[in-house]
């Protein structure tokens, strides 16, 4: 397991560096999909991503003097890390990317990437080598925008998308 959070740590720090002002708490929404390990990771510290909030935010999230704050800030799943940071998911608040948003389709690469090192459920092996013939499709950039927002609605369009391609 230690190897797997080394090669987690090593892909959280090739992800652009975002100066976060604090103000993303209506950005988290109760649907966060993370890795097998990253989940793990959140449990031991105390946060099920698959539980219920009353307000349909991020589990978590805590709220001290009214003002959410990410409980798990530092051990937060790839995706979170990603936000504000893509041109799908940019900061409403003017928070701030070193080197300004990355495309969509590298945020992908990133996001299948952790859920390679961590394992997950729903992510077929070799997703990724699929993914390198979508990512100058045109056809595949809005779903790819839409998966990254939270939208699994589209997974099966993008996986066939991907499919198509290969042929």
């Amino acid at each position: 397991m230690g190897e797997v959070i080394e090669a987690l740590e090593q892909l959280y720090a090739e992800l652009p560096t975002l100066s976060c002002l604090g103000l993303c708490e209506a950005s988290c929404g109760e649907h966060i999909d993370a890795s097998t390990v990253e989940r793990r990771r959140l449990l031991a510290a105390g946060v099920d991503l698959d539980a219920p909030t009353p307000d349909r935010a991020c589990p978590a999230l805590t709220r001290t003097f009214g003002v959410g704050r990410c409980s798990v800030h530092a051990i937060r799943p790839t995706i979170c890390r990603l936000w504000g940071a893509t041109q799908s998911m940019p900061c409403p608040h003017g928070c701030s990317v070193e080197g300004g948003r990355v495309d969509d389709a590298q945020a992908m690469r990133w996001l299948l990437a952790s859920m390679e090192i961590g394992g997950h459920p729903t992510i077929a092996p070799g997703v990724r080598d699929l993914l390198e013939l979508a990512v100058n499709d045109p056809a595949a950039a809005g779903l790819f925008s839409r998966f990254l927002r939270g939208d699994r609605t589209v997974t099966a369009a993008l996986y066939e998308r991907m499919l198509s391609l290969r042929s």
